[in-house]
């Protein structure tokens, strides 16, 4: 069995008619996410509810104080919040090089653009140095290092050079292994 795509589950969302936009705001630099898809899916012809307490109105149509207000009810929703920290687990895991930039260059942008803060957990190494401010490395459930990339780069501790090293060993074991060496492997321990 095939786990369902994004663009699939996206494609799914997207087939709903009903969708409630929660998130829209009267001032578009406050909410300009919210504002955009409400506006986009109504040019696409979808019937689309915004929904924000504090509003009678959004761009000349009803705004409705909570989805149960909605007649008819929704097939889909959409919440935009305003987020001061945004978690992303492992968001690159199984992309290719170029998707997983675009994902890592999103996340940067967006974080710098929206002022949230954004806690990258990752295995995805040399990315996770390119586009954070602030690194962490977690072993065995215990913090082994924090610092900035520049300093993770630096670090003497052995578990950090472990991890930091790890591509550059793999190429000489490999290499080893192909001229036929016997070496002792990590798997063999």
């Amino acid at each position: 069995m095939n786990p369902i795509t994004l663009e699939a589950r996206v494609d799914d969302f997207l087939a709903q008619k009903r969708i409630a936009i929660a998130g829209v705001s009267r001032h578009n630099n406050h909410h300009p996410v919210g504002n955009l898809i409400y506006r986009r899916l109504k040019k696409k012809g979808h019937d689309v509810f915004a929904v924000n307490p504090h509003m009678q109105t959004f761009d000349g149509e009803r705004c409705y104080p909570n989805l149960q207000a909605i007649p008819g009810g929704v097939e889909g929703v959409v919440i935009v919040t305003r987020p001061e920290l945004v978690l992303f687990d492992e968001p690159t895991a199984g992309l290719d090089p170029l998707r997983r930039n675009a994902v890592f260059e999103m996340i940067v942008k967006y974080q710098r653009q929206f002022g949230f803060t954004a806690v990258l957990v990752t295995h995805d190494l040399p990315e996770a140095l390119a586009a954070s401010d602030q690194v962490a490395l977690l072993d065995g459930g215990r913090m082994r290092f924090q610092g900035t990339p520049a300093e993770f780069n630096a670090s003497d501790d052995p578990t950090v050079r472990a991890f930091r090293d790890s591509p550059g060993e793999l190429r000489q074991t490999i290499a080893a292994l192909r001229r036929g060496e016997i070496i002792q492997t990590q798997n063999d321990l």
